[in-house]
């Protein structure tokens, strides 16, 4: 699956990424799952694995599930617990980007492949925002991105790969990077992974 978005949209994930980070005063590496709960997203996650009759999802690893209220849309994120601990993490951050950006209504892309382009890039950018790294990483390592921001190495190679594109770059930044670099703190000690998962777990 392609997950190359054309530039304007690039822009427009990166602006969605800094208001998220300004709207909730996010600290890093972030807490997804009490990031979900001030969202208001419910995330349960699977001990034996993703419930049956999820391969019509073609996911092993997580989903959203959408129920209509009168009070709105209620979101529900399934994630398999036996996947290491990382991929949990960039999963749900995939998901938690389906719902930022609007991809359960109908001013959603109707491609499949760009709505799911489109959460890949933003949960790389919410986990590891390039202005971040290039503040916070001084050597700029994939090992020292995947301890930073608790990352999995597949996906701080790729934090890195867009981090030396950035700094590559000869035309300015978008607006959002200076927005993200002012807004986000770094956590004086890491939050534990796993407690915050524990608490809705089947």
């Amino acid at each position: 699956m392609s997950r190359k978005l054309d530039g304007r949209r690039y822009e427009e994930i990166g602006t969605a990424v800094a208001d998220l980070i300004e709207d909730y005063g996010i600290s890093y590496p972030v807490d997804l799952f009490a990031l979900a709960e001030t969202l208001g997203v419910r995330v349960i996650t699977h001990r034996g694995g993703l419930p049956r009759g999820r391969a019509a999802a073609r996911t092993e690893d997580g989903y959203t599930n959408v129920n209509n209220s009168a009070n709105g849309p209620q979101f529900q994120i399934h994630l398999d617990q036996r996947k290491p601990t990382a991929r949990r993490r960039f999963t749900l951050a995939h998901e938690l980007g389906h719902i930022w950006l609007g991809h359960f209504t109908e001013s959603a892309p109707a491609s499949e492949e760009e709505r799911e382009g489109e959460a890949h890039h933003f949960a790389s950018n919410l986990l590891a925002p390039t202005p971040l790294i290039c503040a916070w990483v001084p050597q700029l390592t994939v090992d020292g991105i995947a301890r930073t921001f608790r990352l999995s190495e597949e996906a701080a190679s790729l934090a890195h790969r867009r981090a030396l594109r950035a700094l590559n770059l000869q035309h300015p930044q978008g607006e959002y990077y200076g927005r993200i670099a002012a807004s986000a703190v770094r956590a004086e000690s890491e939050p534990d992974g796993g407690s915050s998962e524990t608490r809705r777990s089947a």
